[in-house]
This record gives C-alpha cells, sequence and structure tokens, in this order.
C-alpha cells in the first residue's frame, strides 16, 4: 500500500502501471502521485528529486540495453538511466502536450508509443544522432484512435491495441499492417468487442486480447474462439492478464482475481473474503517478477503474490447432496441417502439436485456432475450449484458429483445416488406382454375368420363345379339319347328325326348358356351386383329379340350398391334369369320386372299381363323340386298374386 506523497494518506491513488528496473526493483506508477519504488522484498525505496517532481506515470518499458528505461507522462515522456541515475524528459512538438499511455521496444531497437486520440509513433535511434525529437516518425497509416496498449511478441512482431478499431498486427521492418482484427470480421475471425485493452502472448501460436472477456487468436489456423462467463469466467470484464509458471493464466478483473487453466478452461476465484484489501484491479497494470512472482495493481494498491504457494493447489473435498426435489418439493436427503436406490413414480420425473462441499474455499474449485443414462460427458455446474432435470424418460440412473480445482486435482470419492423412475402402465413389461397376447389372439380370430371364408369359397366354387358338372351331364346324356333316337328315326319317319335334331339343338344351346352364366358368375372381375343386372340386361334383351315380347326394366341404385358373395350372386343372377324365361315360355308379351330394396332382403318383382299367358304352366315351373331346393338354399322366398288381368311374383332374398 504507497502513501500518498502530498497528503500522506496511506491507499490514495490508483497504480495503473506496474515495471521493474535491471536490479529488480519493482515501479509502481501512481495516478496524480508519480512513481513509487520497492526492493524484492517489498520494502519501500525513496524517491529521487526528480521522481519526487513527477505527477502521473502511464507506463513503464525497460529497454533491450538493459540501461534505460522509458516511462509515458502525463505530458510526454522520461528516459531513465539506471548507470547515471539520471532522467531526461521530452516533449517533442508533435505531442503536444498529450499524455504517452504505451510504450515498447521493437526487436530492432525502435520505440513505439501510443498516444489516445493521435494514434502510434515510431522513434528510430538511428534518425535521432543530433536531435531526440527527430527520432519521431508518425504512422499515419494507422487511424488516429485511442491506442490502449503496444506489445511486442516473440516473433518480432508488433500488436497494437486500440479502444474504436480492434487490433493491427504490424510488421515493424517495413512498417506494414499484416493484419486487422475486429468485431466485424468473417466468422470464426470475429472478436467479441473493438475495444481491446491489451495483448497477451501465451505461446509462440496463441495471442489472448482482453475485450472485457477474452479472444483467443490462434495465428497458425488464423481462428478466434471466445472465452465469457457463459465458459465458468468469473467476470466479463478482464482488465490485466498475466502468466505464472505452470502456463496458468491470471487474470485481474474489475471484481477480483481469477486463476485460469488455460488448457481444461478451469476457474478459480479470489476477491475480498481470501484477503485481498482491493479487488478492483486496474487496465494493463500488472507484471511478472523474475523470481516468479507476480503483480497486479489495483485502484487503492498493489498486490503481489506467488501462485504455487496459493490454496489452488488443495484437494477438493467430497461432495455432498445437500437438498433433492421432486416437482418443487423437498425430500428429506438423510432418509434418501440410506435407500439403495430412490425410486420415483411416472410423474414424478422432474427432480433437483444440489450438492456443495461444506467448506468455506469451496469456490477454489468447481463442481461436475453426470446422470449416467441421461448425459454422455461430464458438465460444470452453475453459481448455485443445482442441477434440473425438466423430464425424466423411465429408467435406471446413476447420479455422480465430484469437485475439481483448476489444477484438475480431483475429490477422492465420487459421490453417486441411484435412481429409478418406474414407467407408466402402458410402458411395463406385463403390459406388453398382454398386448402381444392380445394381437396374437386378434391375428388367430383374423386367420381363423380368413381360413374359413377361404374354405366357404372353395367350398362355393367346388358346388358350382359340381352343378355344372351335373347339368352339362345331363344334358349331354340327353343329346346323346335323342341322337341315337334321331339316327334310328332318320329313314322310317323323318319328320320324328327332325324334330329330335330340334330338341338336340336346343339342349346344345342351353348347355353354352349355363357354362357361359356358371364361368361368368365365378370371374372375379364381374364381383359385384352392378355386373350382375348388367348381365340381367343382355338377357332381357336377348328375350326381347327372341319372343318380340315387351319387357320393361326397373332397377333401384340401392341394389345396384349391395354386396352378394358369388354364391348368392350366382344363385340370385340364375333366380331372376328363370323367371323371366319361365314367363317368357308361358306365353306372356308384356312384362314389367322391378329390382330394389326392402329392408335387409332384395325384392326382385315380375309384373305381367294374363292375356295370351299360359297360367297353370307357369304354376307349375314355379313349384318344380329344383326351384325350390334353390330357394331354400338361399332362405329366399318366392310369392305369387294371381289376378284377373295381371300377375305378380315377387321374389325376397335375404342378403344381410
Amino acid at each position: 500500500k504507497q502513501r500518498n506523497r502530498s497528503s500522506g494518506r496511506v491507499d490514495d491513488g490508483s497504480v495503473i502501471t506496474i515495471g521493474k528496473t535491471f536490479n529488480n526493483t519493482l515501479l509502481a506508477g501512481v495516478w496524480n502521485d508519480g512513481i513509487h519504488k520497492y526492493d524484492s522484498n517489498l520494502n519501500y525505496l525513496p524517491a529521487t528529486y526528480d521522481e519526487k517532481k513527477l505527477s502521473t506515470i502511464w507506463c513503464i518499458a525497460p529497454l533491450a540495453d538493459k540501461r534505460h528505461i522509458w516511462m509515458g507522462l502525463q505530458s510526454g515522456l522520461m528516459i531513465y538511466d539506471s548507470y547515471t541515475g539520471r532522467s531526461e524528459y521530452h516533449n517533442p512538438p508533435d505531442f503536444k502536450n498529450k499524455l504517452v499511455r504505451t510504450i515498447e521496444e521493437d526487436r530492432y531497437g525502435n520505440i513505439w508509443l501510443g498516444i489516445p486520440n493521435s494514434g502510434v509513433y515510431k522513434w528510430a535511434p538511428e534518425h535521432a544522432l543530433f536531435s531526440f525529437d527527430n527520432g519521431f516518425n508518425r504512422k499515419y497509416a494507422l487511424p488516429s484512435s485511442q491506442v490502449e496498449k503496444i506489445v511486442s511478441d516473440s516473433k518480432g512482431f508488433i500488436w497494437i491495441c486500440t479502444l474504436m478499431d480492434g487490433v493491427y498486427k504490424i510488421n515493424p521492418r517495413d512498417d506494414s499492417i499484416m493484419e486487422h482484427l475486429t468485431s466485424k470480421g468473417p466468422p470464426g475471425r470475429r472478436l467479441l468487442a473493438d475495444a481491446v485493452t491489451d495483448a497477451f502472448e501465451f505461446n509462440d501460436s496463441i495471442m489472448i486480447f482482453p475485450t472485457g472477456n477474452l479472444n483467443v487468436y490462434n495465428s497458425n489456423t488464423k481462428q478466434i474462439t471466445h472465452i465469457t462467463s457463459a465458459d465458468g469466467l468469473p467476470s466479463d470484464i478482464v482488465r490485466s492478464i498475466q502468466k505464472d509458471d505452470r502456463d496458468n493464466l491470471w487474470l485481474g478483473l474489475f471484481n477480483g482475481l481469477c486463476r485460469m487453466n488455460f488448457f481444461k478452461k478451469s476457474f478459480t476465484y479470489y476477491d475480498r473474503n481470501d484477503g485481498i484489501s482491493n479487488d478492483e484491479f486496474n487496465y494493463s497494470s500488472s507484471t511478472r517478477l523474475p523470481d516468479g512472482r507476480l503483480a497486479f495493481g489495483s485502484t487503492r494498491d498493489m498486490i503481489v503474490f506467488d501462485p504455487d504457494h496459493l490454496n489452488a493447489q488443495m484437494t477438493p473435498p467430497d461432495v455432498l447432496i445437500t437438498e433433492f426435489r421432486v416437482l418443487n418439493k423437498t425430500l428429506p436427503v438423510d432418509s434418501l441417502q440410506t435407500l439403495s436406490r430412490v425410486e420415483l413414480d411416472p410423474d414424478q420425473n422432474f427432480i433437483s439436485i444440489s450438492f456443495s462441499g461444506l467448506q468455506y474455499y469451496n469456490k477454489k474449485w468447481s463442481y461436475y456432475y453426470k446422470l449416467d443414462g441421461l448425459d454422455n460427458e461430464w458438465k460444470i455446474a452453475n453459481d448455485f450449484n443445482q442441477v434440473d432435470y425438466s423430464y425424466l424418460p423411465p429408467g435406471k440412473y446413476q447420479f455422480f458429483v465430484k469437485a475439481q480445482n483448476a489444477d484438475g486435482v480431483e475429490s477422492k470419492t465420487v459421490t453417486t445416488l441411484n435412481i429409478k423412475v418406474e414407467p407408466p402402465v402402458w410402458q411395463t413389461w406385463w403390459f406388453y406382454s398382454i398386448l402381444i397376447l392380445f394381437f396374437a389372439f386378434l391375428f388367430f380370430i383374423v386367420d381363423k375368420e380368413r381360413m374359413r371364408r377361404k374354405a366357404a369359397i372353395q367350398k362355393m366354387r367346388a358346388e358350382i363345379a359340381d352343378n355344372l358338372h351335373e347339368e352339362v351331364n345331363t344334358a349331354l346324356n340327353k343329346i346323346n339319347i335323342l341322337s341315337e333316337m334321331a339316327r334310328l328315326k332318320s329313314e322310317k319317319d323323318p319328320m320324328k328325326s327332325t324334330e329330335y335334331f330340334e330338341q338336340i339343338h336346343t339342349k346344345s344351346h342351353d348347355m353354352i348358356i349355363a357354362m357361359d352364366d356358371m364361368l361368368w358368375s365365378i370371374d372375379p372381375v364381374n364381383d359385384s351386383m352392378e355386373k350382375t343386372i348388367d348381365r340381367i340386361r343382355e338377357f332381357i334383351d336377348a328375350m326381347k329379340r327372341r319372343y318380340g315380347a315387351n319387357i320393361d326394366l326397373l332397377v333401384d341404385k340401392k341394389a345396384e350398391m349391395v354386396t352378394l358373395n358369388m354364391r348368392l350372386r350366382h344363385d340370385v343372377f340364375l333366380l331372376m334369369k328363370e323367371g323371366v324365361r319361365s314367363v317368357m315360355h308361358a306365353g306372356t308379351r308384356n312384362c314389367r320386372i322391378h329390382i330394389g330394396m326392402q329392408k335387409e332382403a332384395l325384392l326382385y318383382t315380375i309384373d305381367i299381363d294374363n292375356e295370351g299367358c299360359d297360367l297353370q304352366q307357369l304354376k307349375n315351373q314355379l313349384h318344380q323340386a329344383a326351384l325350390e331346393k334353390r330357394l331354400n338354399a338361399i332362405n329366399a322366398t318366392l310369392t305369387s298374386y294371381m289376378h284377373q288381368h295381371t300377375s305378380i311374383f315377387e321374389l325376397h332374398v335375404p342378403v344381410a
């Protein structure tokens, strides 16, 4: 803690820059109070007369000659000669009394100076042989923006950080701009902001640019990745940055100090609770001492520490589960931990688990958790050390939680909690078994019905084939007998022989028609009532031409849409056909036919005029044994109504 030379008060003034001399003297530039010096043991060293006259030191830059130290002042600059102990003050006319914010020497001995709102100046020693001011050359290639930091990397390139235009990479050999990184760059090469406060070289291929959070630039791949609070960074206001002997980054924040394992992206946070008297650190105010200690300047003092002696390397404690909630209802943790497994109902699939190391320094490590059965990888816990699972599918799970410090050292024991979410009824094994049995039974019933229908169709086809065989056989026998009789009568009674030949012709024609009807019935193309009615119309047209009769056919639309199986359709067709043929043979010449539906039955009606009709013959035909057999086979009924002038015949065929 420095004492202000004017007021005498401790902690009066902000440490805005830190540097060191060639004899390891530590220098601290304090706002409005010049420079303060400390030896390697941090003992305060008195200031010289020239140092007491200084007001504000903005930057300290020891040169490679191990003799001179350049310091940026509120107006101009000061060069300190460590051999003679004397200081020279310079305020070139081009500076216009402006402050010098940052100074850096390149590998060729040139000095680069950043002046706010005036850009970058370069001082070349070969141009200053006769006059110091002649060595300056204004770098007009860069915009006159707020220059915050100038850094030379291990390859000799110059990085210029601005508060409005991002960061420039300069080749000091020819002063050319090699790269310009901004927030408006292409994807993968964008800074998070254009206000770059520092440039830190992590290794020969990685540069880190703080813009509040961190921008990591890989010079080999030309890609920029970002590290923010979403990645675990304690604050998005990083002001200064250094690296220790273990390649850990130390970040001076707006509200504390952070130790970052760069490769594991793990963070350890320190603030006033850890003994830091003032944890608001300044921009670009840090340095690394020769013995490995790090120094950071804050708004009221300076902190110096040895990273190897901090407690970040302590072994983290075993983690305890402090709360277990189901549907936002807390369950007793002590009781749960005595169980071999926490069993939850199907609707209890929203859980929250809280955990802690139950030690004061628990923020020096991070908590990692994984729900085996749902999470594929370990996940870092949030700031509240709580994890929520809004929907857990039925199943068995194991919840693991552990603590890990920035060095990757983990808790000795990983805390485990077994969880089982019961499945709903429709996802249990016995429900699936019942479902399988049900579908097996259903398949059995369907297959049995299919086989029954298949057998019925086969039986039906066999009966049709038998009928066809019987009709054809009967017709052929009659034809054979008639042909033999015609042969015997051909010489003795030619007239009788002609009559036999006429009967043979009629029988053979009837047999052809019967075979044609049978083949038509079993053809799947004709498997509809509409096709059957079309067939009836064809038959009626043939009867009209043969007998010269007047036959009217009327069919209801409902009758055309009815569905009949093949056997029933065949029998109905034959009955309708036989009815027309019977009235035509009886001698009627006027006939009206209606096909319709009456409740669940197909109604076939024939209305004839009695004039010229042999009603007795018609009655005999209606009482034939073959007709009665066909009616009984399909549960049909035939009703006749005989009147003086007309007769009506109604055929009822159940179709339901």
